[in-house]
């Protein structure tokens, strides 16, 4: 049986066995290393091969190449890279392998090594070929001759180049193993079949019935995750698989659902909603049977997260006969029309609106039945089922959404795909019609970007791309290869190097230089030649948090913007698109004023114009919150469309269309067109200064009249609104969105023909799909930021299965790969940020220790704890200190976090979806900030809550509006781990909300536990308790893991290793202090003498959980 790795030491001998010596670092010959390889790897194909090894210049982060990594098997991640790989993989057939031990001529040459030594020479019989993996990608190291080997194809001995010694027809290899073994490890008669995905070769989207064959045909456990593959089917089966199979079972489930039919009866609400009539709007009572919730547990858990929903409503003599919208109704027994009507734990309560008249499909006219109280309402149920309706409930999957990333996003490489961008490379409809020839260079341009980002999704190099001969001969492909050449070189070029796409054009030293002044000095000269010499246009910027990703994210768009032309802008959620948004916008005004401000010094002209930046949503949500704002200008963000019947709408003003045309309209509420802006756009405000028909439009947006004057005249049409809009886009030099909506028109045209260039942030949380869904497959300059460490992209199925074992989504770890990572692994030079610029010095120590080693950082200046930005730190480490004697003080110059252990709290647990809710930590953590308000009368704006679970969001907002803590009304509103990501606070509190016997739940997730412990500039308290992961007292006992219910639903089980960690860090570092959540007089040793206490009273005092003012807080662990 062959094994899994077997890597052997050796040297390559070029011209057969007395030929010139390559290679061979590990056998003393050489910087250059070599290893003959076995690898039988899971769900790959296996194979023999080896490996040459290029040392990386040590400078190279230095000089602004960026850095490398490739992919650890053992570590499951990716890891900095010493040395560039190329690696060679034999043939499985017809190949001809003698191994037999060295001679002494042999061992003579190889005077400092003392194993054993091998021969080894393997011939290529016929056309068999060998596969190249890794040649072409960027390499530097200056003064190596590596460098000219890997770039312009020298001769490494004699006449022999690398690319001859990769394509030979014999190879022959010196290898440090005695001959007996290494023939039983490195032999092709091991070798198991290849390996295929059983899914075969079609990729688009298909019916669920074809789905569900193929999934029921197909099960089994879960494969490995893929960053590199061996051929486009791999590829294309783990982008869609990936896809289906997170959300194809759910919405199998989801069906059955919809096909359950349950009694329900109808309470009329007491209050009209929105100017409906009462008898518009109802709770139902659901009387769900015991077993439907366990039924559809798992199920349940997903689709009841968001609350909303449709309900069938069903006729005895028809399937369906009404269709009405509805939500869940969260705490039915403190709504007063619901007090008589209880319901068992396993019912439910919603809230359902009957629709308009018009909607004649959705069954307005359905009678409904209701009842005086719940007893009433069983007795009829009980005499006859048909004296309650009958109802069965409708979840949405969104399952559309699924359907986008598999059709415009993988198959954008599938077998009858076409370039998806020649509008940018210069195709005209006039040009199809007139000038064919023309037209069939720019479509072989196209195929040519293809096959190069098809390499990139590959992540195996370019080998096949850049030789001079095609593999095969007829195809489009390959004629269009043979006819392209790369940076001018002739026909008879037998070399092509990777064509190069500067994302800045260092000859504008004005504009390079205002640019540059957005980063660190010590950046700076990298930071330009990284952009300046990008391979393929492509760039990745990472970074742990609090580094400044999204600046740099924005001078590189800035660069690009002005070296390329327009930009597309995207990011995985709402929040990443709006902070890239934003920061681009101030940078440009920046870089504008400071380049215009030393032209005005000089008297020079032209002048540098601002970018236009259009954050952009679905154009609906654009017009209504433009209305909104006429009614009601102040209102800014809440004129976002919000609707209890559906997921609310994520609109936000700034940047917004609705924004701009209030710019043009010359609007109060917004800022004011300048000189420095772009001159399009002050062309666009003149025209419809100058247009009467929009005068009214105009005198309502700058108050010049108020909306009941607008209301009795002619009012602009929508149309007429929507036009203006689509004037802004035309001019815009960045439109910015999400995923989704850059597929829906106007957005998606835009993208298509006049998008130069494509940005993403937050990379390292957006799946693969989604990333090609906006960039296309034409590979256009490209620049990514991200942390894959902090969240990576949703999977919903993780490691549940069905009854009979098998894994519900085998691609579940494929999946959870982003852009980034896939990048990293393939090993593309990333630019890396090294210098804390947001935390205190001390605040970053916990999450560096954890997750960032592989990144050198230091503390940046603006983190000297003595600044005003940190004043608030340092009076909480004061108040701490004077609150908690025993708590061990931050070395000097520092500030640290710290660790509130709630004694004896409970938290209850939603059974189906494991959301939990603590009001004792709840309670502890405000008291504990209304003291530290009062008493050092700091600013609570400055004080941000987050807390990992929903449920326990709505208890810390439910407790805020007591009037103890009206202290903290200025306080932003309290946030879950996914609606903070990417802002920060000054001081932040996390109230985790878990305890020993809810076990950690979601919050033992290393990525999210990361985003949790690094929002923060000044302090950090953590409110939860501290044994959740095994006492902490007993550390070097390990922690045997526990059933996990994750964020997303699924359930799993966790070791729990980097919570336990941290939570162990701190209590070592004496940073953590003990709270007791009842009132208890005394004094008590620890957890277990508080708890027998507890035991041994009747119930709990009045009034209970006591707050942190009333409990004893004598001592810390």
């Amino acid at each position: 049986m062959m094994k899994r790795l077997a890597t052997q030491d050796c040297a390559i001998l070029i011209g057969g066995i007395d030929g010139s010596i390559f290679a061979g670092k590990e056998l003393g010959i050489s910087d250059i290393g070599s290893h003959l390889i076995a690898k039988n790897i899971p769900d790959k194909t296996a194979w023999l091969g080896f490996d040459i090894h290029f040392p990386f210049g040590e400078e190279n982060e230095e000089n602004g190449f960026g850095m490398c990594y490739s992919w650890s098997d053992s570590e499951g991640i990716a890891v900095p890279a010493k040395t560039y790989a190329i690696t060679v993989k034999f043939p499985r057939h017809n190949v001809v392998c003698t191994i037999r031990p060295a001679n002494a001529s042999t061992r003579s040459r190889f005077p400092d090594e003392t194993r054993e030594l091998s021969l080894v020479e393997v011939v290529l019989e016929d056309k068999a070929q060998v596969i190249i993996e890794g040649y072409g990608m960027p390499y530097a190291n200056r003064g190596h001759i590596a460098e000219k080997w890997l770039r312009e194809n020298t001769p490494l001995i004699n006449d022999v180049t690398l690319t001859g010694l990769l394509a030979q027809r014999s190879y022959h290899f010196v290898v440090a193993s005695e001959h007996s073994k290494l023939s039983e490890d490195w032999s092709f008669d091991l070798l198991p079949p290849p390996f295929n995905y059983p899914y075969g070769t079609d990729h688009t989207w298909k019916s669920q019935s074809e789905y569900a064959a193929m999934l029921r045909n197909s099960r089994g456990h879960q494969f490995f995750p893929r960053t590199s593959f061996d051929n486009i089917n791999e590829l294309l089966t783990v982008l869609s698989q990936s896809q289906i199979q997170d959300v194809f079972w759910l919405e199998a489930e989801a069906e059955k659902m919809r096909k359950t039919k349950v009694p329900a009866y109808f309470i009329p609400k007491a209050m009209d909603y929105d100017g409906e009539k009462e008898h518009n709007l109802y709770y139902a009572i659901v009387a769900l049977p015991p077993e439907y919730r366990t039924t559809f547990e798992s199920a349940w858990r997903r689709l009841a997260k968001e609350g909303t929903l449709k309900i069938f409503l069903h006729r005895p003599s028809e399937d369906s006969a009404g269709h009405w919208d509805a939500y869940i109704v969260d705490t039915p027994s403190a709504r007063y029309v619901l007090e008589q009507h209880p319901t068992e734990t396993h019912e439910l309560v919603l809230c359902v609106r009957r629709p308009p008249r018009y909607h004649k499909r959705s069954g307005p006219d359905f009678r409904v039945w209701g009842f005086g109280n719940r007893s009433i309402a069983d007795a009829a149920l009980e005499e006859s089922k048909k004296l309650w309706n009958c109802i069965s409930l409708d979840f949405s999957t969104n399952l559309k959404d699924f359907e986008r990333k598999i059709s415009e996003g993988s198959c954008l490489f599938g077998p009858c795909a076409e370039p998806s961008n020649l509008a940018v490379l210069g195709l005209t409809e006039e040009m199809r019609e007139k000038n064919p020839a023309a037209c069939k260079e720019i479509v072989r341009r196209g195929i040519f970007r293809m096959h190069v980002q098809k390499d990139l999704l590959l992540g195996t190099g370019f080998y096949n791309t850049l030789r001079a001969k095609p593999q095969s001969t007829g195809g489009e492909i390959e004629t269009a290869l043979a006819d392209l050449r790369i940076n001018g070189a002739s026909r008879g070029t037998k070399f092509w190097r990777l064509p190069g796409q500067p994302l800045l054009d260092v000859s504008d030293r004005d504009f390079v230089d205002a640019l540059m002044q957005e980063a660190l000095p010590e950046d700076r000269s990298r930071f330009t030649e990284y952009l300046r010499n990008r391979p393929l246009g492509l760039g990745i910027i990472i970074a742990p948090p609090g580094f400044g990703k999204t600046t740099a994210l924005a001078v590189g768009a800035l660069a690009m913007a002005q070296t390329l032309g327009k930009l597309f802008l995207s990011g995985p959620t709402h929040v990443s698109v709006d902070n890239a948004a934003a920061r681009l916008d101030v940078i440009s005004g920046r870089v504008t004023k400071r380049l215009n401000d030393k032209l005005g010094q000089q008297d020079e002209s032209p002048k540098y114009r601002r970018k236009l930046i259009i954050r952009a949503y679905k154009i609906g949500d654009e017009l209504t919150a433009f209305k909104n704002l006429l009614r009601n200008p102040g209102d800014a963000d809440k004129a976002a469309p919000t609707s209890e019947w559906s997921v609310d709408s994520k609109w936000k003003l700034h940047l917004s269309l609705a924004y701009w045309v209030l710019v043009v309209l010359r609007a109060p509420t917004v800022r004011q067109l300048g000189p420095d802006d772009k001159a399009d756009l002050l062309e666009i405000r003149d025209r419809y200064d100058e247009d009467e028909m929009f005068d009214r439009l105009r005198a309502i947006a700058t108050g010049a009249i108020d909306w009941a004057d607008y209301k009795r005249g002619t009012m602009a049409t929508d149309d007429e609104i929507k036009g203006i809009m689509t004037a802004i886009i035309n001019v815009a030099d960045v439109i910015e969105t999400t995923p989704y909506q850059a597929c829906k028109e106007p957005f998606c045209e835009w993208k298509k023909e006049q998008a130069r260039g494509f940005v993403f942030d937050e990379a390292g949380n957006m799946n693969r799909p989604d990333l090609l869904c906006v960039w296309g497959n034409t590979c256009q300059p490209c620049l990514l930021a991200g942390d894959e460490k902090q969240l990576p992209p949703t999977v919903m199925t993780k490691l549940e299965r069905d009854g009979e074992g098998n894994f519900l989504n085998r691609f579940a770890g494929d999946g959870a790969i982003s852009p980034i990572q896939h990048f990293k692994s393939m090993g593309w030079p990333v630019y890396r940020l090294r210098v804390q610029l947001r935390m205190a010095v001390g605040q970053f120590d916990l999450t560096y220790n954890q997750v960032y080693k592989d990144i050198p950082f230091t503390y940046g200046p603006g983190c000297d704890i003595s600044l005003p930005q940190h004043h608030i730190g340092r009076q909480l480490e004061l108040y701490l200190g004077i609150k908690f004697p025993d708590l061990t003080s931050a070395p000097a110059g520092e500030l640290h976090p710290v660790f509130v252990h709630c004694m004896g709290s409970q938290a209850s647990r939603d059974k189906f979806s494991g959301s939990t809710r603590n009001p004792d930590q709840v309670k502890i953590g405000l008291n504990l900030l209304v003291d530290f308000v009062e008493a050092f009368d700091v600013r609570p704006q400055d004080i941000v809550i987050i807390s990992p679970y929903s449920a326990n969001i709505s208890t810390i907002e439910k407790f805020r509006k007591r009037p103890k803590f009206a202290s903290l009304k200025p306080m932003r509103p309290a946030a879950t781990v996914d609606s903070f990501q990417g802002q920060e606070g000054d001081i932040v509190m996390i109230i985790m909300g878990t305890t020993t016997s809810t076990g950690p739940g979601f919050t033992s997730d290393e990525h999210r536990l990361n985003v949790l412990l690094s929002r923060h500039r000044s302090g950090l308290i953590i409110v939860g308790d501290i044994n959740v992961t095994g006492n902490v007292k007993n550390h070097e006992t390990p922690f045997k893991g526990v059933n996990i219910i994750g964020k997303t639903g699924e359930k799993f089980f966790d070791k729990c290793n980097m919570l336990r960690n941290v939570h162990v860090d701190l209590h070592s570092a004496g940073r953590v202090v003990r709270v007791a959540a009842y009132d208890i007089k005394g004094t008590f040793e620890d957890d277990d003498d508080l708890l027998a206490r507890l035991k041994a009273r009747r119930k709990p005092p009045k009034g209970h959980p006591t707050g942190w003012h009333d409990a004893v807080v004598s001592r810390c662990v």
